[in-house]
């Protein structure tokens, strides 16, 4: 816990706490800028030359803070407000500082006080310069923290990078809480300079259209400080906890033990008799929510079940579930419709458009994308919240484009249609994003039980997740990674579950009936949590047997200590050798865009590349106190059987007794400073297996 403080002197504000300090110039009738950033956990001052403030085009005009004068101060416990203003423009600054967390937060309004409507594009809110010590010894980690480069301009796919002095020990962390498409960083591709905004490089560029009188308030960002050698242990601790605390809008409690979902391997092909079948057995497996993919419905848009397929209509299989002790989930696309859908034949007004003036297409066939940013939007939240209501459900999956069809980069980005609210094509990215927030809130506001997940689809970024997300929308179906491709899942869960909140990340987890599922995909879905794919009536009495064991340990695991919570790998725990996907935009350089040229991407691009994985990976998930599981994995291509595990999560004074939960003997009981330092050999005799091991407190 430290103090946070807002003081202002007329010449000089200054914002921070105990860990970290951001003075301004701050004189009446000048420009406001940055004039210090100082790290107090080591006293260092990371500010280099003169920094823009912010920057941004109005009407293809660069303005910066240079542009604006001082008008004013407000000073609140934990905020400062800086008004500014130019002969068109103001700007209102926002900082925003925590007590208990080693952060600043930063976002701007900007109002047209103008007579004339302004175009505001090219939007950095935050651009500071900032350097721990020398450029030679500084490196920005990109790629969901698991690359490392000395400069990086990243749009679309990160929302948080480390900026870290090996040297020095020291850093910090930015972040960004721009949503999906929109997002761009900036880390010392020109000198010094650190910018955060929005997208003007790839596709969905921004634009926001201000008639006179009106405002824009962007989207946040913050920094947060660091003395650590480790900065992986930054990212699992202070970061982690500012993330769950002020980030995130699910609380993990409120999150499924363990999961079903219809997908894989049913696709579309499920009826009555079948989801009827599964449901109970999932109940025999002990399973405690149970969601229907696609498929249900007659036609996407019109939203009402298949007669054909649910002669007693969908109610009959969620009350089954609900009778078994199971939530009930459904999935829904968004802005997806069947052509021969009643609103799709009604309102064509409300069809996204291409630049040619022809429907968007999602790779469905024969569906076209509706825009948000239109009379649409009223009539889907109407329909959705029909759903919900009419079918109890407490799960639900939002999927399909709404903003831009990734898996064809730079077809279908944004509408262009002309009688929407958005007033240009490039403003209908954000503004269609911001329509789809708003239908989340409204649906949460009227179904506080059910948690809404929002898919990668629907999110515009490939297996994409992030902040902006997470403080809307409960979770995420982030990836289709599943068996046998187990840790090309745990890649992905390792990278995304520390960015944001492991249990806000969904997906197809394994299949239950896959060959490795047992003994290796079973775990690798528990590094995040329990979500599964599968054909349960085909699970023969030993496998029934066996996720019947697991699944109550899971229960009593997290009844005991909700270890969904946690996350931590320090320098101990290496990235799993495996393939994380990236967005399809990064696999075709030459032809930039077009139809995604099936079968030919390289495989750092393909979701299901084969990939057996050389060496141990695996999580920790212990609690405060050092007690709870750690997962442990040798995968297929390793040839090492043994790993000697150090635990730095643990108390140096308190003795642990570990158990090995998988052959159900115990490891022994050992010293926290042992732990710490030596640690323990951990032995998995075959390859593509998991090991599981809990700590307890003497």
């Amino acid at each position: 816990m430290a103090d946070a403080f807002v003081a202002f002197d007329n010449n000089m504000l200054t914002v921070g706490n105990g860990w970290l300090e951001r003075r301004f110039h701050a004189r009446a009738g000048e420009a406001f800028r940055t004039t210090a950033f100082v790290n107090r956990q080591t006293g260092r001052d990371y500010a280099r030359g003169t920094a823009r403030e912010f920057a941004f085009a109005a009407n293809g005009q660069m303005l910066t803070t240079d542009d604006f004068v001082l008008q004013s101060v407000a000073r609140y416990p934990q905020e400062a407000i800086v008004h500014l203003e130019s002969p068109l423009l103001a700007i209102d600054l926002h900082f925003r500082i925590y007590a208990d967390h080693p952060v600043l937060r930063k976002w701007l309004i900007i109002h047209n006080r103008g007579q004339t409507t302004i175009a505001l594009t090219d939007l950095d809110w935050e651009v500071v310069n900032l350097l721990v010590d020398t450029p030679a010894t500084a490196e920005a980690w990109t790629d969901y923290f698991s690359r490392r480069a000395k400069s990086v301009i990243v749009t679309m796919d990160d929302c948080a990078l480390v900026v870290n002095d090996d040297k020095r020990g020291e850093g910090f962390i930015i972040a960004t809480e721009a949503p999906g498409p929109m997002k761009r960083m900036e880390v010392y591709a020109q000198g010094s300079q650190i910018a955060l905004g929005y997208n003007r490089d790839d596709e969905t560029i921004f634009e926001r259209i201000l008639a006179p009188g009106e405002q824009f308030q962007t989207a946040a960002s913050f920094i947060l400080p660091f003395e650590n050698p480790i900065p992986q242990d930054v990212i699992d601790g202070p970061y982690a906890r500012f993330v769950t605390a002020h980030l995130t809008v699910c609380d993990v409690a409120q999150a499924p033990t363990i999961t079903i979902n219809t997908w894989i391997p049913h696709l579309y092909n499920i009826h009555r008799a079948l989801l009827l079948a599964e449901i109970d057995r999932a109940a025999e497996l002990g399973v405690d929510a149970y969601q229907v993919d696609a498929g249900w419905y007659h036609r996407m848009g019109d939203w009402n079940a298949n007669r054909d397929k649910f002669p007693n209509g969908l109610e009959e299989i969620a009350e089954h579930a609900r009778a078994r002790g199971m939530r009930f989930g459904l999935w829904l696309a968004v802005a997806t419709v069947d052509e021969l859908s009643q609103v799709y034949r009604e309102h064509p007004e409300w069809i996204a458009l291409n630049q040619r003036g022809e429907p968007n297409r999602h790779p469905v066939p024969g569906t076209a994308t509706m825009c948000l940013d239109s009379g649409y939007y009223d009539f889907i939240l109407a329909k959705i919240d029909d759903v919900v209501r009419r079918y109890g459900v407490e799960l639900l999956k939002l999927d399909l484009s709404v903003v831009r069809n990734l898996y064809e980069p730079g077809a279908h980005p944004g509408c262009f249609a002309t009688q929407h609210a958005h007033r240009s094509p490039n403003e209908s990215h954000l503004r269609i994003l911001e329509r789809l927030f708003d239908l989340i809130r409204a649906l949460k506001r009227a179904h506080p039980r059910c948690l809404v997940d929002l898919s990668y689809e629907l999110y515009g970024v490939m297996d994409g997740t992030d902040l902006a997300l997470t403080q809307v929308a409960d979770q995420n179906w982030f990836t289709n990674q599943t068996s046998p491709n187990e840790i090309n899942l745990r890649r992905e869960i390792w990278q995304r579950g520390r960015v944001t909140a492991p249990w806000t990340l969904n997906f197809g987890g394994a299949v239950l009936n896959a060959a490795s599922a047992p003994h290796y995909g079973l775990f690798s879905a528990l590094t995040s949590h329990a979500i599964f794919w599968g054909h349960l009536a085909d699970l023969d009495a030993e496998r029934m047997a066996h996720y019947r064991r697991w699944f109550a340990w899971l229960k009593h695991q997290r009844a005991r200590g909700d270890f969904y919570r946690y996350y931590q790998v320090s320098n101990v725990l290496p990235t799993p050798d495996g393939i994380s996907s990236r967005d399809y935009r990064h696999a075709i350089p030459a032809a930039r865009y077009g139809v995604r040229p099936l079968g030919i991407h390289a495989h750092a691009f393909d979701p299901v590349s084969d990939h057996p994985g050389g060496f141990w990976d695996g999580v920790a998930r212990l609690d405060e106190r050092g007690e709870g599981p750690i997962f442990l994995f040798r995968p297929a291509a390793c040839i090492t059987a043994y790993f000697q595990l150090r635990i730095p999560w643990v108390e140096r004074s308190v003795v642990y007794r570990i158990q090995d939960v998988t052959e159900s003997r115990e490891l022994g009981v050992f010293g926290g400073d042992e732990l710490i330092e030596q640690g323990v050999e951990v032995h998995i005799a075959e390859a593509a297996r998991a090991k599981v091991i809990v700590l307890r407190r003497e």
